[in-house]
């Protein structure tokens, strides 16, 4: 009653291409940890807007009163010292998402550091606008602040996947006592290694650019 249909050919066609296009069709789609922690940048710098919104007229008009100091401070220092600065705003938080991924039980928290770093861009933000209201230069104020921003942001992004993938495989290798090797330790401190190097890089080019635009603004 029943015919036996022997689909082995048609397997034989399908596979090698079959693979292929999926590889493609997955090499076209964003990484699934940087879709989830963009989020949570996102939604970070809406919470810094909405929350410096939510602030008492005094309490903005300090928040606004500390920005224009902090940037007058800057245009005060040498290219080297804003370098520097620069650095630093973004080193500490790489250095603390590389040690987060050695713990198996870290993933929680670097979402986290995310979300706060997406709060401070927000909160810059927002004292820009307010600032750039009161007279400023709002297009070179943007011009002095968006461009490092951006760029800090995908770096952190960037570093805390690779935080959240080797926290994955920490936490599978003391369930499962898989090898560090299958962890990719090697590759892990290389990326970072490159993301320091990325944030080096970045910082220079936003003090050169401060050094540039800011006589031209704090005058």
């Amino acid at each position: 009653m029943y015919s036996k249909i022997d689909l082995s050919n048609f397997n034989r066609l399908k596979g090698p291409r079959w693979k292929q296009r999926s590889r493609l069709m997955m090499a076209q789609l964003p990484d699934r940890w940087l879709i989830v922690l963009g989020i949570c940048y996102l939604a970070g710098a809406f919470i810094g807007v909405r929350a410096i919104e939510q602030f008492a007229p005094d309490i903005r008009e300090g928040i606004v009163s500390i920005f224009g100091n902090f940037m007058e401070i800057r245009a005060e220092q040498s290219l080297k010292e804003t370098a520097v600065s620069s650095f630093m705003q973004n080193f500490y938080l790489i250095a603390i998402l590389f040690l987060l991924g050695f713990c198996a039980i870290s993933l929680p928290f670097i979402p986290l550091i995310v979300l706060f770093k997406g709060m401070g861009y927000g909160v810059t933000m927002s004292a820009l606008l307010e600032y750039g209201a009161k007279g400023g230069n709002l297009l070179l104020l943007a011009l002095l602040i968006v461009p490092f921003s951006i760029a800090s942001a995908c770096i952190v992004v960037v570093a805390a996947k690779q935080s959240a993938r080797l926290s994955v495989f920490c936490f599978r290798a003391l369930r499962d006592g898989r090898g560090d090797r299958e962890m990719g330790v090697d590759q892990y401190c290389r990326t970072f290694f490159l993301l320091v190097l990325y944030v080096a890089f970045f910082a220079a080019a936003d003090a050169l650019i401060y050094s540039l635009l800011a006589p031209g603004i704090f005058v």
